[in-house]
């Protein structure tokens, strides 16, 4: 007797207090940001060998380890489009629309970064998961060839249970330029460490709403925030007699 058990979703879902920003450039999967540069590319190309034969030989378009990227996972976009001016000391930005960027103090980072620019942009965007599976956050650089160079996104392991935020970690080169990045770009691609199926639910709330929902990712240490964060969240779970139900249930299916 063959057994099928169906696979468990990983619901995340995505909160903004912005109508405009979840109708116009909502959080998708990732198959639905396949860069256009892929799109227009032909299967096949002629390609000739040493003997000057010319045969039929597979372009990008064929690439397994391509097209199981863009299957997995989902993608932030850029909410509005961005100017990012750089030089050897400073940086400016401007938004289209009303969003803001700062950075971090130089020395969380050491030397590893005296080459360049760190900008963090805040994020619209709250993700929630409910199972505390981890995610990997990845530059999506097939959609970014433009700006290879220009700057990069600085990857990551993150949870959705205990921690919310979507914010974008970027590097740029202390050099002088100008860099357009229009909205829609995407700029994360997040793919859970996970064979189950991703199921992605966007909602439009109010700030108050959201702040409820941001909780665990309120400040109350100066060291070790995330963590201590997580420890107190973690122990109020085992604390109630629901958690400890659901842990019990757990033990038993294994």
């Amino acid at each position: 007797m063959m057994f099928i058990f169906k696979k468990k979703k990983v619901v995340v879902d995505c909160f903004t207090t912005h109508a405009a920003i979840n109708e116009l450039f909502p959080i998708q999967k990732a198959s639905n940001f396949y860069p256009d540069w892929w799109k227009d590319l032909a299967k096949t190309f002629d390609r000739t060998t040493s003997f000057g034969l010319r045969i039929p030989s597979t372009t990008m378009k064929s690439c397994v380890g391509f097209t199981n990227l863009y299957t997995n996972g989902f993608m932030i976009p850029l909410w509005s489009d961005l100017i990012v001016e750089t030089g050897p000391k400073n940086w400016a930005y401007e938004f289209s629309a009303p969003s803001q960027i700062h950075s971090h103090d130089p020395a969380q980072f050491g030397e590893v970064v005296d080459k360049y620019h760190h900008l963090k942009i805040e994020s619209p965007w709250v993700l929630r998961e409910k199972t505390g599976v981890n995610f990997v956050w990845m530059s999506p650089t097939y959609n970014q060839m433009e700006h290879l160079g220009a700057y990069h996104i600085i990857p990551g392991i993150v949870d959705y249970k205990y921690n919310t935020g979507t914010n974008i970690n970027i590097l740029f080169p202390r050099v002088q330029q100008k860099v357009l990045i229009e909205a829609g770009t995407p700029l994360a691609h997040i793919i859970p460490m996970s064979d189950n199926d991703v199921q992605i639910k966007t909602h439009c709330v109010s700030e108050q709403e959201l702040n409820k929902i941001e909780t665990p990712s309120y400040v109350s240490s100066f060291l070790r925030k995330y963590t201590t964060n997580k420890k107190i969240l973690e122990d109020k779970e085992r604390k109630c007699p629901f958690g400890r139900l659901k842990q019990r249930l757990y033990k038993s299916d294994r």
